[in-house]
């Protein structure tokens, strides 16, 4: 009896399977696209009910052309609060991050995110940083794991070709013990969204695959891949993309960046051209993604039962996300739009580069006299003399340099964290080291003074800056923006 059983449920469960496997692209497809929201819905309620706080000043990243800041949770795990520059900017970041994951690309967790960052709220994205912060990490785990990486980069390119990265934008992080994960996903869309703007497929192939001659490339894992996102069919595809992005009115942008998709998936196929003569390409040819597809759903079913434990032992936050920070976004938008001419030829910038200063810190006066934030005041006078020392840096046979997110780092510090001028010349010892050590900071006398005299009202010491704040103005420092100061604290 017992025998019959088995043999029952047996011939029950392969029934089952060959249906299941029958129905695969749409039971599979829809079964995964519904782990990720779960998947999603249960990293948002686990986030709220976290701490979070300002990470140390060490710990913040200090380049980039984007406004963000490094955050700790109360179990010490650092995430990235990254802000878009727009809507279209947060359209194309959420949508390739859904899309990574129904495709199986590996990307950081990564939420919406609204704090208070100096009494305004913000919106941005929360992405759990990971242990590393370098492609590869070192010569030795290259070569040990060089073959594995290069198999999985070649997921990572198809999947860039198909979401509209250029080449040069495309970011891989590479965590011990090998595994390849992609960020800075509002890198992407960066080419093709225009209907009159062709894109060079075979020059992106070229740039890829040129190092990757003589390695031992396993390509069976990018062909399942590849037959992945072929086997989904379009309209599916564009549901799933439309449903992601439904809260958005931009109708228009989102239907031109589905049309991206759509144009690109047929020339996936064209990935192999240049490996059509590599020693494994043909034994390693195959069709199925099943198993691919069930490795996914695998995977977001250890996310979810991951973050259900992790949750049971997390009491709900009594603190709101309200931040003091001495930083000015909007400031250092300004500079990294102001200063593009740096990318154009030297003969251009020598020309142009004393009036473009001159404008620049005009309008960073400007804008610090308009401002009533202490803190905001203290990030554009901290700007105001990266300024100088830029300026004095490519004006000094410098004028060689070409990449204004190098140069010019964002001012992130915890408003509270502030007590001397110690953090002046920490933050400026990295403008030193990317002049080279060529050029010292460039100071205005009574500038520091005038810095730790803002930085005490923050603390609400007044006493301490008012002193501070008179050697300022003793000093000749910036008359009528001391003397304003000055004035309102009496």
């Amino acid at each position: 009896m017992k025998r019959k059983r088995r043999f029952f449920f047996l011939i029950l469960g392969c029934i089952f399977i060959v249906c299941f496997y029958l129905s695969k692209d749409a039971l599979l497809l829809n079964t995964i696209s519904k782990l990720v929201h779960i998947k999603d819905m249960l990293g948002k309620l686990y986030i709220e009910r976290l701490d979070f706080d300002v990470a140390e000043e060490h710990e913040q990243i200090m380049k980039g052309d984007t406004e963000k800041c490094v955050l700790k949770d109360n179990l010490d795990n650092l995430w990235l609060f990254k802000v878009p520059d727009d809507i279209e900017d947060e359209i194309d970041t959420l949508a390739v991050y859904k899309l990574a994951n129904i495709l199986g690309v590996d990307t950081p967790e990564m939420y919406i995110f609204c704090p208070s960052i100096n009494g305004k709220k913000q919106q941005g994205f929360l992405q759990r940083m990971l242990p590393s912060n370098s492609f590869f990490l070192t010569l030795i785990e290259f070569e040990k794991y060089k073959n594995d990486w290069v198999s999985v980069m070649l997921i990572n390119e198809l999947f860039s070709f198909l979401v509209g990265y250029e080449y040069d934008d495309v970011e891989l992080l590479i965590v011990p013990p090998g595994k390849i994960y992609q960020i800075d996903l509002d890198n992407s869309f960066g080419f093709g969204k225009d209907d009159n703007e062709e894109y060079e497929k075979e020059e992106f192939w070229y740039k890829v695959h040129l190092y990757r001659k003589h390695f031992d490339i396993d390509f069976k894992q990018s062909y399942i891949f590849l037959n992945h996102i072929k086997s989904i069919k379009d309209d599916w595809l564009i549901k799933y993309v439309k449903a992601v992005l439904d809260e958005y009115p931009s109708q228009a942008y989102i239907s031109n960046l589905i049309k991206v998709l759509i144009d690109r998936k047929p020339h996936l196929d064209d990935f192999y051209q240049l490996y059509s003569h590599h020693d494994n390409f043909a034994s390693s040819k195959s069709t199925s993604c099943f198993l691919y597809r069930i490795d996914i759903c695998r995977k977001l079913c250890k996310n979810i039962l991951q973050k259900c434990v992790s949750s049971l032992f997390l009491k709900r936050k009594n603190k709101k996300n309200e931040f003091s920070l001495v930083s000015s976004g909007d400031t250092f938008r300004y500079l990294i739009d102001y200063f593009e001419f740096l990318r154009k030829p030297a003969d251009f910038r020598k020309q142009e580069v004393p009036k473009l200063f001159l404008d620049a810190e005009d309008t960073l006066i400007s804008i610090c006299h308009k401002c009533n934030d202490f803190r905001e005041k203290i990030a554009i006078t901290l700007y105001m003399r990266q300024v100088r020392t830029l300026k004095q840096y490519i004006m000094d046979k410098h004028n060689n340099f070409c990449n204004e997110s190098e140069i010019l780092v964002p001012i992130l510090y915890n408003a509270h964290s502030i007590r001397d001028s110690s953090f002046i010349d920490k933050w400026f010892s990295f403008i030193k080291y990317q002049t080279k050590g060529t050029v010292p900071p460039v100071k205005i006398k009574g500038e520091d003074e005038y810095i730790i005299g803002l930085a005490k009202l923050i603390h609400k010491q007044y006493d301490e800056a008012i002193k501070f704040l008179l050697i300022a103005q003793e000093e000749g420092y910036a008359p009528d923006e001391t003397s304003n100061t000055l004035s309102s604290l009496f």
